[in-house]
């Protein structure tokens, strides 16, 4: 496991779990017999690099930004082929855009714009909000994460999207992501704030550590699937809460990205700011609204 471990470091971690590292956070562990379960839970943890998060900016650009418009701009045009005219009329298209991140600039969706204007090289002006606001025929939000789909309810999403509403009465909203559960994205979608949700990458209930389906745990599995759950839950439970045990809204998610661990992947992997002390492996920062 170990081997393990250390290729995983080497290759896809960015440094971030070196052997020392990886004792700190086992010595969270009561006996020899959770300090296994554990690392065999690292073992399947999905680390997304930033080559990987650059990739995925460029993804939302070309795939759920560029493509579906240029299709529009086809069928309105009688499928033409003209290289030419599908490319100007795209540019008057993209130039009616503003691109946004969800939440402040000093959150994810911030860090991810700049990705994203840095992989695509486009102009400053789709950012810019001092323009003229009748000439935004689209908004698009970034985000780079949805697990239970919660943010669509929440006080701030819906009055950062009422207000968009009112500074730009022409336009269409959208929400763009990188990654999300399948139930997380229904339940934006069906909460009929935006006029598109899309997702570069879904998550079906395969991702859940401990479903019947998991990917993590399979009929090849040695370790046992119960006991595993059993320690996340024990140690979760006074990291996070009762019902969070397993990660915000159950979600029970081994993933992270290179700038941030998700609150829906288990707690004993990311959290610091339990009732208990501890030491993770994979650090969440944690939003500081004071």
């Amino acid at each position: 496991m170990w081997r393990k471990i250390a290729k995983l470091n080497e290759l896809l971690w960015e440094g971030k779990a070196f052997k020392s590292n990886v004792d700190s956070w086992l010595n969270n562990f009561k006996d020899q017999d959770e300090k296994d379960h554990a690392l065999y839970i690292l073992s399947k943890f999905i680390y997304y690099g930033e080559i990987f998060v650059r990739e995925l900016t460029r993804a939302i650009y070309r795939d759920l930004f560029r493509y579906p418009l240029i299709k529009e701009i086809r069928a309105n045009n009688n499928d033409t082929m003209d290289e030419v005219f599908i490319e100007a009329e795209f540019i008057k298209q993209r130039d009616k855009t503003l691109i946004l991140p969800m939440g402040g600039n000093s959150d994810s969706g911030g860090y991810l714009l700049y990705l994203f204007r840095q992989e695509g090289d486009h102009p400053m002006s789709l950012f810019n909000e001092d323009r003229d606001p009748f000439a935004v025929e689209r908004v698009i939000l970034i985000d780079d994460f949805c697990g239970t789909g919660k943010q669509a309810t929440d006080d701030p999403v819906i009055e950062r999207v009422k207000q968009l509403r009112t500074t730009y009465p022409h336009a269409r909203l959208y929400y763009y992501m990188l990654m999300g559960t399948v139930d997380g994205v229904k339940t934006i979608r069906s909460s009929y704030l935006f006029d598109d949700v899309k997702v570069v990458i879904e998550l079906d209930s395969s991702f859940k550590c401990f479903s019947l389906n998991s990917r993590i745990f399979t009929k090849t599995t040695k370790f046992d699937k119960k006991g595993s759950k059993d320690v996340c839950e024990k140690y979760g439970s006074k990291l996070f809460d009762v019902y969070n045990a397993l990660g915000f809204g159950r979600c029970e998610l081994l993933i992270g990205f290179h700038h941030n661990v998700p609150d829906n992947t288990l707690p004993i992997i990311w959290c610091d700011d339990g009732n208990i002390y501890w030491v993770p492996i994979f650090r969440r920062h944690m939003k500081n609204y004071g």
